[in-house]
């Protein structure tokens, strides 16, 4: 082998390395302190053996169901479980955990909803809850929306800037200076280093076949998953409903003291 060629295979496999770390491996934010409303520290098994770790929010008397919140991908349990309150004093109990090689949940790799869906239903399980909301923001709401799909435990969905599916956001977001071939090898890397198939994963065709209601938020300068995503989300979802956040970004879709008031108000107009 030349010395050229020698550069290529390891240029080349140098991006199908990085596009797959960049794809699949989150960046673990720490779980600093702990909330001031009362809480317990809970703890469950995944499918495939990881410990996931989480936090309880138990209301005043007997729980009408278990509201589940769900962080996306680079943070964790702590990015929104501040909100947790505005449900306890509902009736709800609240688990606000760190998914999968997050926060201090075990686990390298994310799968976008490959594992996540069994591992937010193991929670579920441990917490032997049997009417559920779940509210998922990004990585979040599409690993709630799939989990809807396929759990009847499940009566409501709140998905804040959801990815219609993994195919599309993933070419969206691949680096200026990837090729195709660049691209597809990272792709199928990714699939192999983690464990699943990049094209099993679509919350828009998921989303078609929900029968309970979904309110999906998405900001109207959303610059890291583009509105049009809601769109087609909104259009695949017959018991979907569209709220724009006018002029708010990606990060702080779960943020805003808005869309909270407008969950409070989706919950009252349900009966949830």
């Amino acid at each position: 082998m030349t010395r050229w060629s020698l550069l290529t295979v390891v240029v080349v496999s140098s991006c199908a390395s990085l596009g797959s770390s960049a794809l699949t491996k989150p960046m673990r934010v720490p779980v600093i302190g702990s909330p001031a409303l009362s809480h317990r520290e809970v703890a469950w098994k995944s499918a495939d053996g990881l410990t996931l770790k989480g936090w309880v929010f138990d209301p005043e008397g007997a729980p009408k169901g278990l509201v589940v919140l769900v962080h996306g991908k680079d943070i964790n349990r702590q990015h929104f479980s501040g909100e947790a309150v505005r449900f306890t004093r509902r009736g709800w109990q609240v688990l606000a955990y760190d998914q999968r090689a997050h926060g201090a949940s075990e686990g390298e790799r994310t799968t976008f909803g490959f594992h996540e869906v069994d591992d937010l239903l193991r929670g579920v399980e441990h917490l032997k809850a049997q009417r559920v909301v779940l509210v998922g923001e990004s990585l979040g709401a599409a690993v709630s929306l799939q989990t809807t799909a396929r759990d009847r435990r499940v009566v409501g969905c709140v998905a804040g800037a959801s990815f219609s599916d993994l195919e599309t956001i993933a070419a969206e977001r691949r680096p200026f200076f990837f090729s195709d071939d660049d691209f597809d090898r990272a792709r199928a890397l990714a699939e192999v280093e983690a464990g699943f198939q990049v094209a099993a994963i679509s919350p828009l065709r998921d989303v078609a076949t929900i029968q309970v209601p979904v309110l999906l938020l998405h900001g109207t300068r959303d610059s890291y998953i583009h509105p049009d995503h809601a769109r087609r989300l909104h259009d695949s979802g017959p018991t979907t409903e569209l709220v724009w956040l006018e002029g708010v970004g990606h990060l702080d879709v779960l943020v805003r003291r808005e869309a909270w008031d407008r969950i409070e108000r989706w919950m009252d107009e349900w009966r949830l």
